[in-house]
């Protein structure tokens, strides 16, 4: 395996230290060639985004798209010629239910139960990502759960779930003897903060490993939560273990990676109006700083309202900035906020006089020149006597 090849595996924190680490690493695998293709494999598409987001602030968004590991199989495996048909929730819900149909047995008095429906779905969904064999004695429900199972995966054999999905893709990338041209537009791959890896996935990112640089960072939270820890260490095992098992030594081990710590900057103020002042002209030297700050993008917090409050305002007003503050409401108590949720109760509520006064009374502007109590007067009065059209 060429040098540029070996995968790398770190833990990182969640938040400014997976951000720089992403930002970095992209730009090591893009090295002097910024359309060189990267991919990340994000935990979400509102992930993805934000990465991408936090790459384009910082001039590495070229040629980079964002991906689930779901889109990376079904991108490998688009070459192939179709094998199953994919496996739909509807086909899937359907199969539960006629497992526990042709099972009869202890679930027959549950089996139009959607409940149980259900909590089977979720079991057999999860046994099937674990590769889970039960060996021993079990309870008579287990049991029943288990031979259902068992009627399920028949029924569903000739369908492709996402753990399927998966498996055809590395057995594709394991047997091919040259990098598959469906890949090659992917370039390297980024994959960071993924909540949980099954079995098939570390097997998958192991013979992506085989094609590409693959360069994956898992979540480490240092408040020494085990708990909170468990699924990302779990996830960085399998990555390192499928890893050795195939050859592909990962060649950093599974430590923290270095990145720096945002900047912080503590004040000391003799009053809480000094105190709202440095806060200002903070805010003004980051605007006019060598790499500018939006006002957007930035925020003031306080836990007291009072002083802290009408101070903020004050000073910001005084000092020509805009400035918006929920003033401890939250958005849906705003005037901006109950106007959209009465706009969108209208339909809901068939256009129901009610529904229609308010939004009136809650939007933003007077309507016609006119305030929300008089709407309400002419409702109430109705068409004036004598007159036609």
């Amino acid at each position: 395996m060429p040098p540029d090849f070996a995968p790398h595996i770190v833990r990182v924190r969640p938040g400014h230290t997976a951000q720089e680490w992403v930002r970095r690493t992209v730009a090591e695998l893009k090295e002097d060639d910024p359309l060189r293709p990267v991919t990340l494999v994000a935990p979400n598409y509102y992930a993805g985004r934000q990465a991408r987001w936090v790459l384009a602030r910082d001039g590495g968004y070229l040629n980079v798209r964002s991906m689930l590991l779901s889109d990376v199989a079904t991108q490998v495996v688009s070459g192939l010629p179709a094998q199953e048909q994919p496996l739909t929730p509807v086909l899937e819900e359907s199969a539960v239910r006629a497992a526990i149909h042709r099972f009869g047995g202890v679930l027959s008095p549950l089996a139009h139960h959607r409940t149980l429906h259900q909590t089977l779905l979720q079991l057999f969904r999860e046994l099937r990502r674990q590769e889970v064999v039960f060996e021993g004695p079990v309870s008579e429900m287990a049991r029943a759960a288990l031979d259902t199972f068992v009627i399920f995966r028949e029924l569903i054999g000739r369908y492709a779930d996402r753990t399927r999905l998966r498996e055809r893709a590395t057995e594709r990338l394991v047997s091919s003897q040259a990098i598959p041209r469906e890949l090659v537009e992917l370039g390297a791959f980024v994959v960071f903060l993924t909540p949980r890896l099954d079995p098939v996935d570390g097997r998958l990112l192991a013979a992506l490993a085989r094609w590409a640089p693959v360069r994956a960072a898992f979540a480490e939270f240092d408040d020494g939560d085990e708990l909170a820890n468990a699924l990302p260490t779990q996830g960085a095992n399998l990555f390192a273990s499928e890893l050795h098992r195939t050859g592909g030594v990962p060649t950093t081990a599974l430590g923290v990676a270095e990145v720096p710590p945002p900047s912080i900057a503590v004040i000391r103020a003799p009053d809480p109006a000094e105190e709202s002042r440095e806060v200002i002209r903070s805010i003004a030297r980051d605007l006019d700083g060598p790499s500018p700050v939006p006002l957007h993008r930035m925020a003031i917090l306080y836990r007291q309202t009072d002083p802290y409050g009408p101070l903020v305002r004050d000073s910001l007003t005084f000092a020509g900035l805009p400035w918006s503050a929920l003033e401890g409401r939250t958005l849906a108590e705003s005037r901006p906020g109950r106007a959209l949720l009465a706009a969108l109760a209208i339909q809901q509520r068939d256009f129901a006089r009610e529904a229609v006064l308010g939004f009136v009374d809650a939007a933003p502007s007077e309507q016609a020149g006119l305030p929300g109590s008089a709407w309400d007067r002419l409702s109430r009065a109705g068409p004036t006597s004598g007159c036609s059209g």
